[in-house]
């Protein structure tokens, strides 16, 4: 899989695959972080 995902990026703009990545990466913490501190299983769906 990891491995799949390198050989994209590579192919990609590497700056700009980068960019996404970190998005997503921020995106799914910020959810995570949401989720924990209100605990409601409406964020877990």
């Amino acid at each position: 899989m990891s491995r799949l995902l390198s050989q994209k990026i590579s192919h990609k703009d590497t700056k700009e695959a980068q960019r996404d990545f970190v998005r997503l990466c921020e995106t799914l913490r910020l959810r995570a972080f949401v989720a924990k501190k209100r605990m409601r299983p409406a964020f877990y769906t």
